[in-house]
C-alpha cells in the first residue's frame, strides 16, 4: 500500500508505504534489501565530460534521488536500516546508497511474514524531455520512484544483478 503526495514546490515525490514481507527464500533472513532505482543518478557522471552530463536539463545536470526518512514496524519500534553500495552492473558511477538494507528485529524463517511500513522523498530533475522528470509542470516517472523490493537469489542480494519482485500497482 503507497501513499504519496506531490509536492509541485520542491518537485518530490513524499511518500510512505505499508509493506507485508514474506520470506520466500530456503533459509532464515536477518535482513531484507529494497532498491533506490533513482540513486543511479545521485551525482555526475565523473567519467564524461559535463556537456553531457548536462544535455536535456534546463539549467544544468540536477540530481535525482530517493531518500528514506523512516523504516518502522509499528509508530513505537523503528526498525534500524543502512545504504548499502551496489555491484558495477548498470553503470560505474552513483553506486552509493542504492540498496536499502533493513535489518530485522529478530530471524526471519521461510515462509515467515513481517509488517512494516517506510517513508521517503524522491526528487524529480527539470529535463527537457523523456522520462523520470518534470517540465513545464509535468511529472512523469513511470518505474522505480519508491523503493522496490529485491530478491534474494542464489543466496545473494546484490550479486547477480538487479532481478525485481513483480508487483501489482
Amino acid at each position: 500500500n503507497i501513499q504519496v503526495k506531490l509536492d509541485t514546490d520542491t518537485h518530490s515525490l513524499i511518500g510512505k508505504q505499508q509493506i507485508k514481507y514474506t520470506n520466500r527464500s530456503n533459509r532464515t533472513l536477518n535482513e531484507i534489501y529494497f532498491l533506490l532505482p533513482a540513486n543511479h543518478s545521485k551525482e555526475k557522471n565523473p567519467h564524461i565530460h559535463d556537456i553531457h552530463n548536462d544535455r536535456g536539463y534546463w539549467n544544468g545536470w540536477q540530481q535525482k534521488s530517493t531518500n528514506v526518512t523512516f523504516v518502522k514496524q509499528s509508530d513505537d519500534f523503528p526498525l534500524a536500516f543502512t545504504l548499502e553500495k551496489a555491484p558495477a552492473l548498470l553503470q560505474n558511477f552513483s553506486l552509493d546508497n542504492i540498496a536499502l538494507k533493513i535489518h530485522l528485529p529478530k530471524p526471519l524463517s521461510p515462509g515467515e511474514a513481517i509488517e512494516f511500513h517506510m517513508g521517503f522523498t524522491t526528487k524529480f530533475p527539470e529535463v527537457k524531455s523523456g522520462d523520470e522528470s518534470v517540465w513545464q509542470g509535468y511529472y512523469t516517472w513511470r518505474f522505480g520512484w519508491h523503493p522496490i523490493e529485491l530478491p534474494l537469489i542464489n543466496d545473494k542480494w546484490l550479486k547477480d544483478g538487479f532481478q525485481l519482485v513483480p508487483a501489482h500497482y
